[in-house]
């Protein structure tokens, strides 16, 4: 919520999977791989229908791709949401830019303004007597990084963040991710030629809350499964 009007020129990577009636966010890191949030696929059956809709910035002009498989993170805990990562392998290549993942080198400053970016509502759903509007057109918000200790706060999330998850938001609330952003990126990076992905757009107390900073999967704790799957069911 909150966001700023944006093209798919400037988030290539950026993907719309509508999944049985659900919409959720996610992001190319190679020519048959998506990246998105577990949550948006653990309770469906391996033969859901999976659209990905790629490379415009009104996701109802999307080039129409089909999920082959996908892999939920097996240590997905939906009730911490830790492990909050699952990958989609569409049925051909697609034309899409691929953007690379965080590393454990890859170094965020406290207060460093990263991106958030997707099609979700506009409005958090307890604010709104339609439960939110979604947007037609991608959007992005500059959001603070935030440590896992002020996250962690009494007035936050109290203990709630683990090492795998991640914080960015401002302390008064305002620019946020919401509900259809779910498993959309958090990028790193001035332009599209050095982003990186770093978070996974995961869960949060709400949308634009004062202290309830957006909470994501942290890319480079699961790094590691993501190549592992890759590799393991080819690239």
């Amino acid at each position: 919520m909150d966001g700023k009007p944006t093209t798919i020129e400037e988030h290539p990577w950026q993907v719309a999977l509508l999944i049985n009636g659900n919409f959720c966010g996610g992001s190319v890191i190679a020519e048959r791989w998506i990246v998105t949030a577990a949550h948006c696929l653990a309770d469906e059956k391996d033969d859901v229908k999976v659209e990905v809709k790629v490379g415009a910035t009104d996701y109802h002009d999307g080039v129409s791709f089909y999920a082959k498989s996908f892999f939920v993170h097996e240590e997905y805990n939906p009730d911490t949401c830790e492990h909050d990562v699952a990958l989609v392998r569409v049925d051909s290549t697609q034309p899409a830019a691929i953007i690379p993942l965080a590393t454990s080198s890859t170094q965020i400053a406290i207060g460093e303004g990263l991106t958030v970016s997707g099609w979700g509502n506009t409005l958090d759903v307890g604010e709104s007597s339609d439960g939110g509007e979604p947007s037609d057109q991608l959007l992005k918000g500059t959001v603070p990084y935030v440590e896992n200790e002020t996250c962690n706060g009494p007035d936050s999330y109290a203990g709630g963040i683990f090492p795998g998850m991640m914080c960015a938001g401002s302390i008064s609330g305002g620019t946020d991710a919401c509900q259809g952003d779910s498993g959309g990126p958090l990028t790193k990076g001035n332009s599209p030629e050095d982003a990186i992905l770093v978070g996974i757009v995961s869960t949060g107390d709400g949308c634009g809350k004062r202290l309830k900073y957006g909470v994501y999967t942290r890319v480079s704790s699961e790094r590691e499964w993501i190549l592992d799957k890759m590799s393991q069911f080819g690239n």
